[in-house]
């Protein structure tokens, strides 16, 4: 994303559970996240490290998009990884694997790009939506 502003949306969960999660739950559900929606997982490259992680996240696809919902915020590591185009950034979803192009923080629920279900969500958390390729 460049020198573009990103917009800054609000994590709704504790700050202890991030890192939590990293530690426990993240290493199971990456098992069983790629093929259960509507749950996903994130291939993503560091930043900084240029090591790969793979993040289990809440997804709802819509054509030939994907939108993300943003539970811990939009300055979590594996979003900013994700809009810096750390490597080729990955989604696995319903079994298949894509790559995520183009990706953006909606923050507009009258967005065209968002699936019914994640224009609720919007307002309060925001999502990341790319196309998948």
């Amino acid at each position: 994303m460049g020198d573009k502003q990103i917009p800054t949306t609000p994590s709704m969960m504790p700050n202890w559970l991030p890192r939590f999660n990293k530690a426990t739950h993240n290493r199971l559900q990456k098992y069983w996240a790629p093929y259960v929606p509507p749950w996903a997982l994130v291939v993503h490259c560091g930043r900084k490290s240029g090591r790969i992680y793979q993040t289990p996240v809440m997804a709802l696809r819509k054509g030939g998009s994907i939108a993300i919902v943003l539970l811990y915020g939009s300055d979590s590591d594996w979003v900013r990884n994700v809009l810096a185009a750390a490597g080729d950034p990955e989604v696995r979803y319903r079994g298949r694997q894509y790559r995520l192009t183009e990706p953006r923080i909606v923050t507009d629920p009258a967005d065209p790009a968002l699936p019914w279900m994640a224009r609720r969500v919007v307002p309060r958390l925001g999502v990341l939506v790319a196309g998948l390729g």
